[in-house]
């Protein structure tokens, strides 16, 4: 609805918490309108248990909130950042959509024919495996976006909708969903695939890149130092909840514009809330020629190991991700 109007809806908001809300009863069954992660709100999480109205009064601290000037200021403190697609879905969802009519075929092509393509189509290659797979070797300059609906989301944020898209799905996943979870974001440009998967263009004598993981044990042992780049890659919020020790940061969509920021000549250990979005960033980063590794497990794998937590001196707004430690 724009940025326009963003102050008068966080006022019918507070009104809406303070007022309607009141009126209902507390085992009313409140259903999310956003998966987990939506960049639509701030800190939107799985429900546990039976979301009811009465937990949200129990433990929204929004509810808690009886000035209307504290409440719009937490609330728009919160927010993540915009995603870069969303002024071009505006569009699209004013206009309409394009019409497919069905999940659009893909030319399913073998390894040398693929890598034919690749070359001289200016492909952008997506590798849908996960993070330990991609890690384990993967086609060099491929962007790695795992198997999961949240494609829609980082695809949005990460690809060109103007360029051709190449994808390697991994081996037990099929080729609709990620066509579909991308078509959501207005990405209808997949035009080849490999056929089988990673095996078939190992097996076909065809070069690939791997590189190696560190655990939370490995960057608690060597970080900080001045040797290795340690890169927090994650949203705003959670840089503010608590970082590693030694962390730049850096949001995951902000990479290809800010790689400058980084020492080329010096390893880069990415990590983020449990691997997924960590593994985007190093496929970007060692596109560009860096020497990038992730974290398995990441921040939830940290704060499990029993390690120490660091907070911003500073603690900002959301939408400021120039931050470091």
């Amino acid at each position: 609805m724009g940025v326009k109007n963003t102050d008068s809806l966080a006022k019918s908001l507070y009104q809406s918490v303070q007022n309607a809300f009141t009126q209902l009863p507390g085992e009313l069954t409140i259903y999310p309108a956003h998966g987990p992660g939506s960049p639509c709100g701030a800190g939107i999480k799985a429900p546990e248990g039976d979301p009811t109205l009465a937990k949200e009064r129990q433990g929204n601290p929004y509810w808690r909130m009886n000035d209307e000037a504290i409440f719009i200021e937490a609330l728009l403190s919160a927010q993540p950042p915009v995603p870069y697609y969303w002024p071009r879905m505006k569009k699209i969802n004013l206009a309409g959509p394009e019409i497919l009519g069905e999940t659009p075929q893909v030319r399913r092509l073998k390894p040398s024919a693929f890598d034919k393509e690749l070359r001289s189509n200016d492909m952008q290659l997506l590798d849908l495996r996960l993070m330990q797979a991609f890690a384990g070797g993967h086609i060099r300059g491929a962007m790695n976006i795992g198997y999961n609906e949240v494609l829609s989301m980082w695809g949005g944020w990460m690809l060109d909708p103007d360029r051709p898209i190449a994808i390697v799905k991994p081996a037990e996943g099929n080729f609709e969903d990620p066509l579909d979870w991308l078509s959501r974001v207005g990405l209808t440009n997949v035009k080849v695939a490999l056929d089988g998967d990673m095996k078939a263009w190992v097996n076909s004598g065809r070069e690939f890149d791997s590189f190696q993981t560190m655990s939370v044990h490995d960057v608690k042992r060597q970080f900080p130092t001045d040797q290795m780049t340690l890169l927090d890659v994650r949203q705003p919020s959670e840089w503010d909840m608590g970082h590693m020790p030694g962390a730049k940061y850096i949001f995951l969509p902000e990479i290809p514009k800010r790689m400058s920021e980084l020492d080329q000549r010096k390893p880069v250990v990415v990590y983020c809330g449990n691997g997924y979005r960590a593994s985007v960033a190093v496929s970007v980063l060692r596109a560009n020629g860096f020497d990038a590794r992730t974290v398995p497990g990441s921040w939830d794998a940290w704060t499990a190991a029993g390690y120490k937590a660091m907070k911003p001196a500073k603690p900002g707004k959301a939408s400021d991700t120039t931050r470091t430690a």
